[in-house]
C-alpha cells in the first residue's frame, strides 16, 4: 500500500508543478522586458535583473538573493516568477530571451 500512496503523491505533485508552470507562463514576457527596462536604469537593482535575466537565457547561473532587496514589490514579483521558471529549465525554450529581447538587448545582457 505504501507504494501505491507514494505513486498517487508524485502523481499530484507533478500535476501541481505543470498546474504552477501554466500560471507562470502568461507573464513570461512582460516579465523579461519589465526587468529588462530596469537593468537598462543603471540603478542599484540593475545588476540582479542583468544576473536574472541572463540565468533564464542561459537556463543555468546562480544569484546572491539577498540582493532582490534592490527591487521594488512589482519587480521583486516578476523576478520571482522568473526565477521558479528558471527553476524548470526544461519549460524555458531553447532560444532563450530570443523573441522578447532583441539580439542586441541579448548581447548586452551577456557582455
Amino acid at each position: 500500500m505504501a507504494e501505491a500512496e507514494t505513486i498517487t503523491t508524485l502523481t499530484a505533485m507533478m500535476r501541481g508543478h505543470q498546474s504552477r508552470i501554466e500560471e507562470l507562463k502568461p507573464f513570461f514576457a512582460e516579465d523579461v522586458e519589465r526587468l529588462y527596462r530596469v537593468y537598462e536604469e543603471d540603478t542599484g537593482a540593475s545588476a540582479i535583473c542583468r544576473d536574472i535575466l541572463r540565468i533564464v537565457h542561459m537556463k543555468r547561473g546562480n544569484i546572491d538573493p539577498t540582493e532582490m532587496f534592490r527591487l521594488d514589490f512589482d519587480n521583486k514579483a516578476a523576478a520571482l516568477r522568473l526565477i521558479e521558471l528558471a527553476a524548470s529549465p526544461f519549460e524555458l525554450s531553447d532560444d532563450g530571451l530570443a523573441g522578447i529581447l532583441t539580439p542586441t538587448q541579448i548581447q548586452n545582457l551577456l557582455s
